[in-house]
């Protein structure tokens, strides 16, 4: 994929035709700007490595970082440049329990725990360990609930809860996020 190709498939997500329209875009900054800058003013849009910075935030996987092997991959996925926890644990979102998610990170321990020699690793262990809080926390807020949705983000499923009905405060703050 060349840089043309990269910029395209942004542009394309966010319906602009330049750099300077995606500069001014505000579902771009809002998507773009926490986790790669901390500004729009320190993002260089003249490097390729920012362009796959702002690819894998809002489109997903490269096609040539797919299936990556080396340092940090898990299931194909490098867990440092990308937060795909259902998948670095082999595990479809849509249908994992809390048993299979504690199930698969014990597997990776087995692995990654620093105390195991040759194959243990404090970062790859620490980026492990919030991946697998976020998976339980996710389940958790499903558990029990008879009414949930699969829903699709960043490149993986989960479920999800319908059993909050909106209050008049969610529909302010709706009302509220609906005006940018």
């Amino acid at each position: 994929m060349k840089l043309q190709d990269i910029k395209s498939a942004v542009y394309n997500r966010f319906k602009v035709d330049s750099t300077a329209q995606l500069r001014e875009n505000t579902s771009f900054k809002v998507n773009t700007i926490p986790a790669i800058a901390n500004t729009i003013a320190d993002i260089d849009f003249r490097r390729i490595t920012t362009w796959e910075k702002i690819y894998r935030c809002n489109i997903g996987i490269l096609p040539y970082e797919e299936n990556e092997q080396g340092y940090g991959c898990i299931n194909g996925i490098n867990i440092f440049k990308y937060w795909r926890p259902w998948k670095t644990f082999g595990l479809n979102g849509a249908t994992a329990t809390i048993q299979d998610i504690l199930d698969a990170y014990r597997e990776l321990l087995e692995v990654y725990h620093p105390d195991v020699p040759e194959t243990g690793d404090t970062k790859i262990f620490d980026r492990l360990t919030l991946m697998y809080k976020s998976l339980i926390l996710s389940a958790s807020a499903v558990e029990g609930c008879e009414d949930t949705v699969v829903l699709w983000c960043d490149g993986e499923s989960f479920r999800a809860c319908q059993r909050h009905k909106a209050t008049t405060t969610d529909k302010k703050s709706q009302e509220n996020k609906d005006e940018f």
